[in-house]
């Protein structure tokens, strides 16, 4: 029975003995959703799915609704009841759910999520897809149409779920959001995020991301979606199941956590540069190519890049003092410095994977003895598009250890300050007088660059 004859002849019958077909609300070739009333339950809104007991995944199907009723997420739309039965003759498997107020598909067409909208969407949809994992399932059919609102609670629809062990019948259709694997009946975890990938893309641009099944490349993410959406429809819509990425990472990317405060100036740093005075002795040493200069009984102020939160390489230039000695002219304002001349009084630096730990011998490297290249997720590496610029200011107490690390000029991404943060909080220096340092990192879909400048 397909949907045509379904909606003049279902209306008003009742299944298993509770569930009056009120209305019929639509369809597919292989099954029809109705408008149900519940029996001693008038005021809870349900839909009832009909599925003819013929159709090849039937036993599926009911294997999915039965599992998911005894499931229980808040972002998991209830399953009601599931079951089989007849009709006129004929058999059906069917699942009763909770009515949904608003479908994500219907509101597309309109117009497309917001920033916010869609953050929130990702929140609940991960919640929910991690949930479903950890308990040994799959959803299998993650798309618009099956992302709901129901009591102004984001929820799953929970007709599609299966278990993720094994592989499945091929799908002899798959649609714009299945994963390509699912052609060929294998299933996974990684089904879910590429559909989850695919359902970004439209949720910010109306329509999932282009893609021709056929051609064994990977579907461009289309220019001008922002960060970090961008990044993660990236990590999700990998031909390969192994490399896309894993709901924990996409999370992280989301939600990177608090980024680490700003270091705050204190009064005395605030003070113009001539009127400053640092503590400990008042002489000091200004190391500029093979030239070291020292001018007793004036503070030697040296001169430090900032880097601004575009990620643009450069910034404002703090002038020195005019008491204080340079060892070259000064820069023009379009004159871009080089990673060396960012870190003038600095480790040389050096461009590594992430994750690479550097053991120096202290003599050559002014006071570096260990450098910890940050340890960056390979898809949010991949994404980035020229580089990104991360100052990390750390204290160094005497014996060259590293008591607090604070962001000194961030990027625009939370998730490069954390993991630039949390790297230089392992750095190490040689002993001496405790002081001030600025960790710069530069980030490249080639590798990281990184040095020090002592304060």
């Amino acid at each position: 029975m397909n949907s045509a004859e379904g909606l003049p002849q279902l209306e008003g019958r009742v299944v298993n003995g509770r569930f009056r077909l009120l209305r019929w609300l639509g369809g597919s070739r292989v099954s029809d959703v109705f408008l149900t009333a519940i029996e001693g339950d008038p005021s809870r809104k349900a839909v009832l799915k009909l599925v003819a007991a013929t159709t090849p995944d039937a036993e599926g199907r009911l294997a999915g609704w039965t599992a998911a009723a005894r499931l229980s997420h808040p972002n998991l739309i209830d399953t009601i009841d599931c079951g089989r039965s007849e009709i006129d003759g004929c058999q059906f498997v069917y699942v009763v759910m909770d009515y949904a107020d608003e479908v994500l598909a219907e509101i597309l067409p309109v117009r497309p999520l917001t920033a916010d909208e869609t953050q929130e969407m990702l929140r609940s949809v991960l919640k929910a897809l991690m949930y479903l994992h950890a308990q040994g399932y799959v959803h299998g059919r993650l798309k618009p149409s099956n992302i709901l609102v129901v009591n102004d609670q984001l929820k799953l629809s929970g007709d599609c779920i299966g278990l993720a062990a094994g592989n499945r019948a091929a799908r002899a259709e798959t649609g714009g959001y299945d994963a390509p694997e699912l052609g060929r009946g294998a299933v996974s975890p990684a089904v879910d995020v590429w559909a989850l990938g695919m359902t970004l893309v439209a949720a910010l641009t109306q329509r999932p991301a282009p893609w021709e099944r056929w051609i064994q490349e990977e579907p461009v993410i289309p220019a001008g979606i922002a960060e970090p959406f961008g990044q993660i429809a990236q990590a999700c819509l990998r031909l390969d199941p192994a490399r896309r990425c894993t709901l924990d990472q996409l999370r992280a990317i989301l939600d990177p956590g608090p980024a680490p405060l700003v270091a705050s100036r204190s009064p005395e740093e605030t003070r113009p540069r001539e009127q400053t005075k640092r503590p400990g002795s008042r002489k000091a040493a200004l190391v500029a190519g093979v030239a070291v200069l020292v001018v007793a009984g004036t503070a030697l102020i040296v001169r430090k890049t900032e880097f601004p939160a575009t990620g643009t390489r450069g910034g404002e230039q703090h002038t020195p003092a005019s008491d204080s000695v340079s060892a070259r002219p000064p820069q023009t304002a379009t004159e871009k410095p080089s990673p060396s001349e960012r870190s003038r009084n600095a480790a040389p630096e050096t461009r590594a994977s992430a994750g690479t730990v550097s053991v120096l011998p202290g003599a050559g490297n002014n006071g570096v003895l260990r450098r910890v290249i940050p340890d960056v997720l390979p898809a949010a590496q991949q994404s980035i598009r020229g580089h990104v610029d991360v100052g990390v200011r750390v204290t160094v107490d005497a014996a060259g250890n590293v008591t607090d690390a604070v962001l000194e000029s961030p990027s625009r991404s939370n998730y490069f300050n954390r993991v630039a943060v949390d790297a230089a909080r392992q750095w190490k220096f040689a002993a001496g007088p405790a002081g001030t340092w600025t960790v710069q990192f530069e980030f490249r879909q080639d590798g990281i660059d990184a040095g020090a400048t002592r304060e």
